[in-house]
């Protein structure tokens, strides 16, 4: 029994928790939690669940848009994110 509680409690952790754990440059996942934070702060109307988050590699920076559902016109939130220090450099809504 010991031995299966860390592993069910392991289980049900997400990914994104369990793998920055263990890189020492900043995740996807991590650079997902800055630009969400940013969004719900700057733009509380967009749902992000409904337009899930996109994470590019752009050289010095990372970039973060969203994904609109088929069948929609409109434009997502944008998060220009530094590399080395994780500040949202920029941000902007598409159109």
């Amino acid at each position: 029994m010991r031995m299966l509680l860390p592993m069910v409690l392991l289980a049900g952790m997400p990914s994104c928790s369990v793998a920055d754990r263990w890189v020492t440059t900043p995740s996807k996942c991590t650079v997902m939690r800055v630009a969400e934070r940013h969004i719900a702060l700057h733009y509380p109307q967009f749902d992000s669940i409904e337009s899930p988050p996109i994470v590019k590699d752009d050289g010095d920076t990372w970039l973060v848009y969203y994904k609109l559902p088929e069948d929609t016109l409109g434009g997502t939130p944008e998060v220009i994110i530094d590399k080395r220090s994780l500040k949202v450099l920029r941000a902007y809504h598409t159109q």
